[in-house]
């Protein structure tokens, strides 16, 4: 007999797999026959009155005659006499199951082949080795007949090779592993996704056959779950006609793909119901597409591996006739590359605005030079990566408030730095920009102290820069809003030194342009002293003499009249 490279392999899987849905498992392999029938009786003793009994054989398997037969590693083909005595007759493990629980299960991953015909080297036959016993056996399996209380489910249809598979386990033992513990199905219809996976994995040359005498329905595994694509799909293969199945496996032999994609086409969209000539249009169709996506997922290339492993997987999906997980997972791949796009140019972006800020340090030390020249170059090259920023965050959305605040405190130095070179203009420009960031910053967190006054400090240097331009209405009148944003940031933090200060000087400021000048410098001072009354004016006394003397200019000019 042809040696198995996957037997003992599928054998442990299964144990596994068994073993994780709560079996007790014993697990034989490589017997003889003597040692099959004692692990059968050792069986019938320790699982004497179980609710579920299962026994699963990966191995050769063979019919004779209408009797099936499994065959242990010693079996004798010199003669069918001697093959007959020296292999296990398939009713032995009925009738043991029989005597032991209410329910039995019987799992053959064998193809139950006339050891004497012509068996693939793929498959689970044994080789013909006696030419002369053919004459003796009929070839093909007889059917098992009902057997109560026992399902039997085959490897195979009738007379048909099961594969020992090209990996490490066969395309039965490793459909049954993965299905066999799903969740909500009844025992038959797990054994129908298993039916179907190895009917679209071996493109129909196997279709698994189950033969069930169960009275009720049993269940491998607990209810509650949600069948998936690939299952619903399994199950639905399983209910369309011969003929439909038919026209599926012409068309996918024609064009060489999967059978699972072009039964996902007939199914979802609804091809049955059409002509036959206009399904077999649509079915082409389907098959064509499916080849033409397969050359672009070879041409694809990623440096993300995450990106290139969904891929892979939604490849797989596809094969397997899963579109809605399929584009699942590309649509994972695509937002893995968009979010790397996005942190791509958050760093160029971080970069030109570092850059621009060395420009403005570059800028503060050729100003100490009193180098006008370079000062207005160096501003300019910030201006420019500031303009570029601009466009930037303009064409995307940017959740780092970090990230905007930096920008706003770069345009605010930039705008300083112009006013103080009289660029009014450009100060103006970018002093605004300052200012609709933080804006905004206020409106995303309303509580953040920062933010409002990022704003107050912006309005105040455009406050200036309108009085430097001749526009003293506009001047007063953001220094009165200025005033307007102090109170409110002062009524929410009491206690904050830096604030209270601020709105004091706010007031100071407003006082040398605006018409009521005594009612702000008075304003200015009751800020100030209450402010030295409580011990944290410090070093900025010097506003409070300027306030008083201020106060008392006017004082003096009031009594000359």
């Amino acid at each position: 007999m042809r040696k198995l490279d996957n037997a003992v392999n599928d054998a442990r899987l299964i144990e596994r797999s068994l073993s994780e849905l709560g079996f007790e498992v014993s697990l034989e392999t490589n017997r003889d026959l003597k040692r099959m029938r004692r692990a059968l009786d050792d069986f019938r003793q320790d699982a004497a009155g179980a609710d579920v009994t299962l026994v699963y054989f990966a191995g050769h398997g063979v019919e004779i005659s209408g009797d099936n037969r499994l065959l242990p590693v010693d079996a004798d083909i010199s003669s069918l006499d001697s093959f007959r005595a020296s292999t296990l007759p398939l009713e032995e493990i009925r009738d043991a199951i029989a005597s032991i629980s209410k329910v039995g299960l019987v799992l053959l991953d064998a193809c139950r082949n006339d050891p004497f015909g012509i068996v693939d080297e793929a498959g689970r036959g044994a080789k013909a080795v006696q030419q002369k016993l053919k004459e003796a056996v009929r070839p093909g399996l007889g059917r098992v007949g009902r057997a109560d209380n026992i399902l039997f489910g085959f490897a195979a249809a009738p007379g048909q090779v099961a594969s020992d598979g090209d990996g490490d386990n066969s395309p039965f033992t490793t459909a049954l592993s993965r299905h066999v513990g799903t969740e909500g199905l009844e025992i038959r219809s797990v054994l129908t996704l298993v039916q179907q996976e190895v009917y679209a994995a071996s493109k129909g040359a196997q279709l698994p056959y189950v033969e069930s005498g169960l009275p009720k329905v049993f269940f491998a595994a607990d209810t509650g779950y949600v069948l998936s694509e690939r299952e619903r799909l399994l199950l639905a293969m399983a209910e369309l006609t011969p003929a439909l199945r038919s026209e599926v496996e012409q068309t996918a032999a024609r064009n060489d793909v999967p059978l699972a994609p072009l039964y996902g086409s007939l199914l979802s969209a609804n091809l049955a119901s059409l002509t036959p000539v206009d399904r077999s249009n649509k079915l082409e169709e389907a098959a064509r597409a499916y080849s033409e996506v397969q050359i672009r997922f070879k041409a694809l290339g990623a440096a993300d591996p995450a990106v290139m492993r969904l891929r892979s997987e939604a490849e797989t999906s596809l094969e397997q006739g899963s579109f809605a997980e399929a584009r699942l997972k590309l649509s994972q791949a695509a937002a893995i590359d968009a979010t790397s796009s996005e942190e791509l140019a958050k760093n160029l972006l971080e970069r030109r605005l570092s850059e621009a800020e060395t420009h403005l340090a570059d800028a503060g030390i050729a100003r100490t030079q009193l180098d006008r020249v370079a000062v207005d170059a160096a501003l300019a090259r910030a201006a420019a990566l500031h303009a570029w920023i601009r466009r930037e965050i303009t064409a995307s959305t940017i959740s780092d408030d970090d990230l905007m605040r930096r920008i706003s405190r770069s345009l605010f130095m930039l705008g300083w730095a112009e006013q103080a070179q009289w660029n009014l203009m450009a100060a103006r420009l970018h002093l605004q920009e300052s200012l609709d960031i933080s804006k905004r910053l206020v409106d995303r967190d309303p509580s953040s102290a920062e933010a409002r006054l990022a704003v107050i400090d912006a309005m105040a240097k455009i406050s200036v820069n309108q009085l430097n331009s001749g526009d003293i209405s506009g001047s007063i009148e953001t220094s009165r809003l200025i005033i307007d944003e102090h109170t409110a940031l002062t009524r929410q933090f009491p206690e904050n030194t830096r604030f209270l200060f601020s709105l004091a000087k706010a007031h100071y400021d407003l006082s040398k342009v605006a018409k009521y000048r005594q009612q702000h410098l008075k304003e200015a001072l009751k800020v100030l002293q209450r402010m030295k009354d409580v011990g944290v004016l410090g070093e900025r006394e010097w506003l409070l003499k300027s306030v008083t003397d201020k106060l008392a200019e006017l004082d003096m000019g009031h009594d000359r009249k």
